[in-house]
């Protein structure tokens, strides 16, 4: 996963870029944090706000939304043309890596559920490992759905691959990003619900802030930077 090339520092240009591509890509975030919110609110009224596989469904329904977001944000960040996969590898890349950690919580859950009625040590064992599990793919997602939503030259297994073990070497970053929209959900659901809205827009700039830092001290090379509007505006009247 090595075949790009960076154009600076790996990891900095993006950092110092992600502000203001964020301000940029602030429409598509907002409906990405709306809209799995609204399709939690029905689906929580078909199937009860508790039941396992709620979550399951809103984040299969809502990847698309997500992967549109995320588009828009690498779009301002990366000069992308004729190097991003197409719509529906994409879409792929997203539903598997948003889905793993939300069916491994649902089992996890379940699996909790049937060790306190039962007893059962089995269950008890198999509700630790899913958490376990969740804990390890929701920090993989976390890089893989940045890079694998870029990068076309690579199937998912590689993605999945290189993103473990970028993520198990410097793991700070997936953890800051993956914490911060747990803290925003928690304080959503226990105090100000109008804060759940923020939760999918805040993890898809830290995802993407802390993916490609990430990625490129494992050897995953940059995209090229788009160019910023400043030099592009140069150019134009330089032309003129």
């Amino acid at each position: 996963m090595t075949s790009m090339h960076a154009d600076s520092a790996p990891g900095d240009p993006v950092l110092r870029r992600l502000p203001a591509a964020t301000w940029r890509s602030s429409p598509a975030l907002v409906v990405a944090g709306a809209f799995p919110l609204l399709v939690y609110v029905l689906v929580g009224w078909v199937f009860g706000p508790g039941a396992p596989t709620v979550w399951v469904l809103v984040g299969l329904v809502s990847a698309p939304v997500v992967l549109w977001a995320m588009d828009r944000l690498q779009g301002e960040l990366f000069d992308l043309d004729g190097v991003r996969p197409g719509l529906m590898r994409r879409l792929v890349v997203a539903e598997v890596f948003i889905a793993a950690p939300l069916l491994l919580a649902a089992w996890s859950t379940f699996a909790s559920t049937v060790a306190t009625s039962s007893g059962s040590v089995i269950f008890q064992v198999l509700a630790v490992a899913g958490t376990a599990l969740t804990m390890v793919s929701v920090l993989v997602a976390v890089v893989a759905v940045p890079i694998g939503t870029v990068r076309a030259d690579v199937t998912v297994r590689t993605i999945t691959i290189a993103s473990f073990l970028a993520a198990a070497r410097r793991p700070l970053g997936p953890i800051a990003a993956t914490a911060t929209a747990v803290a925003i959900g928690w304080l959503g659901l226990t105090w100000f619900t109008g804060l759940l809205v923020f939760v999918v827009p805040v993890l898809v700039v830290f995802a993407v802030g802390c993916a490609w830092p990430t990625a490129t001290a494992f050897g995953v090379a940059l995209p090229h930077l788009a160019p910023t509007r400043s030099s592009t505006a140069r150019a134009r009247h330089g032309e003129a």
